[in-house]
């Protein structure tokens, strides 16, 4: 139930006098008659005098003392609401079906006093309303004289979601971020299904082309926020010019994001005082919803770690889920809440997520319409992408993986390599990559070299069609096709090994049967391998056409006429002949050459493998096309690896090693004279990420916990407290 509380200047008042607001409460319009108007005395900052005066000085100052908390919250409720106009609000709620009731306070961006108070915080005598025992209450912030216009509609899964990641990587304050970063993620493995990008170490340029390459429906940016000497709410982004940080104003902000067409729908701000108002400066969450874009949160205010933390997870969780947006924020602020049950009334941090809303915004709307979400998840999980530990770093390699998806990019094929046999993520990066495009709404033919018998890869163009036909045939099953179609690699099969396999009149079972059967025979049979290779490229694109043709015919709305065939191929350094069939004659401008349409290629080797000369050779013979693109895989670098042993403690992956299940955060205030709590991670892991499954990581973990460097988290029990709570604080 959404109870619109519309604020404006009395006529009798302005805001160097003393004066009034005149203030109207009603349940939707449509659901009944409005409660009376009433008047309040003017909460102007400047305005405060005795007791709430000095309150307002001690949470400026961030001296709180105990009971302020609740003293400025039942001070804020007297003034806006009453216990007159709050019993009214009950009584319509407790008719209601739903459970959440919006105040949805609305004025204009212009009124700074009231934007700089903490109506998140407000308490009607017997709770905090963000934690109210009676009803879920949601608190919103209506920019009263934003754009109106047409409401936003939901995006359909998967959404498009751009991290911005603002601060330095070895930055001691991100952590945070990372949090915010390796949950959400987290949660797309779970519940929902995100296409997910991240910008780190990001520039204003940089933000400004990944927005145009990405046109992300969420941005959500990460790292520091502050106010300038005018009171006007900055970001913190790295300088393009030299090596400090660059505060951007929201003008610039909403440049870089793209016209008022392409902007996002809604944009997430972890960093301190991104909500928080000036004295005569509007919010930088206000000053976006007022450029165009019509949800943004922020954070009013100077934010910490633990409450940041279940705030992004829960809220996460309901966004993906395809919740509304108010009652996403809700159960993040609750969550965040439930942190600080023994202290909420002396810290009000988990009040300072706010939510700015255009007046177009309905309470009940949903960014993200996640009913494609089960459908993409369960084909990730088909693929078995989706137990794995949270993915670090490889920015770069990223980067260039979404320029291969970029139809208006030269890139169409993107080789990963090691010059060693170091474990330094190869089959990890498949998987993501395999991942990524899957939710991007690709259609996934993949040989993977994750098992540990690497003779299951093709090393002969025969084998390689066979492979191929594998490959293609599970991806029909599982997006839900017939594995048995028309075929043409398999009649090539069937000249190049003398005999065709009697696919008609039997079960489809029995069919599915005998062609593996008869794949198997072809594996190992003896034929011209020269006849075969020439006939291979124009069979594959012909079964590989048929395959996203018969795809974008699906009842699937995820699956689209942007949708392409992705191929990602593991461990070529096993491959042999058919490693040279796939270079010097499969690959192109195209991914696949003579292929209608373009089929992006992702494949990993390593140059000390059986074939790796002649695939380092062919490395050297691509140099300077703009078609293909060869990356060295290294150990992670200085900042990178911080980084990546902050995610994966984090957000632990839950393998069999003791400790695992654990979520560990480097201590706040550690003790004097202990080493940086990364410095054992380094001696033993030397940023190699093969060894995150080393029992040693974990052994490091507790070690480092028991001098107070790592601390341990309760997240997962105070979460599960929540639910089984219903929700309710």
């Amino acid at each position: 139930m959404r109870v619109l509380v519309a604020v404006s200047p009395a006529a009798d008042g302005s805001y160097e006098t003393d004066g009034a607001y005149e203030v109207e409460v009603w349940p939707n319009p449509d659901e009944g008659e409005p409660i009376d108007p009433y008047r309040m005395d003017r909460l102007g900052i400047e305005h405060a005098e005795g007791d709430f005066a000095e309150l307002l000085t001690r949470f400026e100052d961030e001296a709180l003392q105990e009971g302020d908390v609740k003293a400025l919250g039942r001070h804020l409720f007297d003034s806006l609401l009453g216990q007159e106009v709050w019993e009214k609000i009950a009584d319509a709620a407790s008719q209601w079906e739903g459970n959440t009731i919006e105040l949805a306070l609305s004025w204009s961006s212009g009124e700074h006093d009231l934007h700089r108070l903490s109506w998140e915080a407000m308490h009607d005598g017997k709770d905090f309303l963000g934690a109210h025992p009676d009803f879920s209450v949601a608190i919103t912030r209506v920019v009263a004289d934003a754009a109106d216009g047409v409401s936003p509609a939901s995006v359909p899964a998967p959404a498009r979601v751009l991290f911005v990641i603002g601060a330095k990587l070895d930055d001691p304050d991100i952590r945070p971020g990372a949090e915010v970063i390796g949950l959400l993620r987290d949660v797309e493995r779970g519940e929902g299904a995100v296409n997910a990008a991240i910008l780190d170490d990001a520039t204003l340029p940089e933000l400004e082309e990944k927005c145009r390459r990405f046109q992300p429906h969420v941005v959500h940016f990460v790292g520091h926020g502050e106010l300038d000497e005018q009171g006007g709410g900055r970001l913190r982004l790295q300088s393009a010019e030299f090596d400090e940080a660059d505060l951007v104003d929201g003008e610039k902000l909403l440049r870089a994001m793209g016209t008022a067409a392409e902007l996002p729908l809604l944009v997430v701000m972890t960093g301190c005082d991104s909500a928080a108002a000036g004295e005569h400066m509007d919010s930088l969450a206000a000053e976006l919803v007022k450029g165009g874009i019509p949800s943004v949160i922020g954070m009013a205010g100077k934010i910490y770690d633990p409450v940041c933390r279940l705030f992004s997870r829960e809220f996460g969780r309901a966004l993906n889920t395809g919740a509304p947006l108010v009652e996403a924020m809700t159960h993040g602020r609750r969550a965040g809440l439930r942190r600080q049950e023994v202290s909420a009334a002396d810290d009000h941090a988990w009040a300072l997520p706010s939510i700015y809303l255009a007046p177009n915004v309905p309470g009940d709307h949903a960014p993200v319409d996640a009913v494609n979400a089960a459908a993409i998840f369960a084909r990730v999980s088909q693929y078995d992408l989706g137990d794995r530990p949270i993915f670090c770093g490889r920015r770069c390699l990223t980067d260039q993986f979404e320029q291969t998806l970029d139809r208006d990019e030269p890139l169409q094929v993107l080789i990963a390599y090691t010059e060693d046999r170091q474990q330094l993520g190869k089959t990890r990066l498949l998987h993501e990559f395999a991942g990524r495009a899957l939710r991007a709404g690709h259609v996934v033919v993949m040989i993977d070299d994750r098992l540990p018998d690497r003779t299951t890869l093709p090393n002969s163009p025969l084998k390689l069609g066979v492979a191929m036909l594998r490959a293609i045939t599970e991806t029909r099953r599982r997006f839900g096709l017939t594995e048995i179609f028309e075929s043409v690699v398999l009649a090539e099969l069937g000249r190049a090994c003398g005999t065709t396999p009697e696919l008609n009149d039997i079960p489809p079972a029995q069919r599915t049967a005998r062609l593996r059967a008869y794949l198997a025979e072809c594996w190992s049979a003896e034929v011209d391998q020269e006849v075969f290779a020439a006939a291979l490229r124009d069979a594959l694109n012909a079964d590989l056409a048929q395959l996203i043709e018969d795809a974008r015919g699906l009842d699937d709305d995820s699956i689209d006429e942007h949708s392409q065939v992705v191929l990602i191929l593991g461990g070529l350094g096993f491959w042999g002949t058919a490693a040279e069939l796939l270079c010097r004659e499969l690959l192109g401008p195209s991914g696949i050459e003579g292929s209608a349409e373009p089929i992006p290629v992702f494949a990993t080797c390593s140059f000390a493998h059986v074939d790796g000369e002649f695939l380092k050779q062919a490395s050297l013979e691509s140099s300077g096309s703009k078609w293909i693109g060869y990356e060295q895989l290294r150990p992670f670098g200085e900042h990178e690896d911080t980084l990546a042993y902050q995610w994966i403690l984090l957000h632990p992956w839950r393998n069999d090693e003791p400790g695992s299940e654990k979520v560990y955060a480097p201590d706040a205030n550690p003790p004097k004279g202990e080493p940086p709590w990364h410095a054992p991670f380094k001696r033993h892991i030397r940023g190699i990420p093969g060894k995150f499954r080393d029992p040693t990581f974990y052994a490091i973990a507790t070690t480092q916990q028991e001098h107070k460097v790592l601390v341990a988290a309760d997240d997962d029990e105070i979460l599960r407290a929540y639910a089984e709570m219903g929700g309710q604080s």
